[in-house]
């Protein structure tokens, strides 16, 4: 094999292990646009750290839609932002925020997220999930401003 990689890299001028960095990349791109189980091994793990609403460990890939479900019956506006996919040989980290929309105050509120997954024969085969703190804002865009800050100070005055 070294010397198949040997020649490759000759020829290439890269080594073949960023191919599956490649093949990776492309794999979280996809899942990223599409979410379809079609790229989930039947026994995907899933393990939900702190912060989740469901926290603990699933399997299966039908987990995510049911999440998904969970999700949207708690938070009707939620969305995932992303703002990174960063592939490796192994797989890939997902780097995003949550936002959604409080009925009671119309208030948004984030939360970021980092999703590391687990990537074999081209499946998803293990995903962890972890999720900061909430934090309300006055709107949905790009430049949100904390309430927290502007209670404090209105508080000055």
């Amino acid at each position: 094999m070294k010397l198949l990689d040997t020649i490759f890299h000759l020829l290439a001028g890269s080594p073949v292990r960023p191919c599956v960095t490649d093949l990776n990349a492309r794999l979280l791109n996809a899942w990223v646009l599409h979410q379809s189980i079609e790229y989930l091994h039947p026994q995907c793990t899933w393990q939900l750290g702190e912060g989740h609403i469901l926290q603990g460990a699933y399997k299966g890939n039908d987990f995510y839609q049911w999440y998904t479900q969970q999700l949207d019956a708690r938070y009707a506006t939620w969305t995932e932002a992303i703002e990174s996919v960063i592939s490796s040989e192994i797989g890939g980290i997902i780097v995003g925020e949550y936002q959604f929309q409080k009925e009671i105050d119309g208030l948004w509120q984030t939360a970021p997220f980092t999703h590391f997954y687990r990537i074999e024969n081209e499946q998803i085969t293990s995903v962890r999930m972890y999720m900061g703190a909430i934090s309300s804002h006055l709107d949905a865009g790009n430049q949100l401003i904390e309430i927290a800050s502007i209670q404090y100070f209105l508080s000055a005055n």
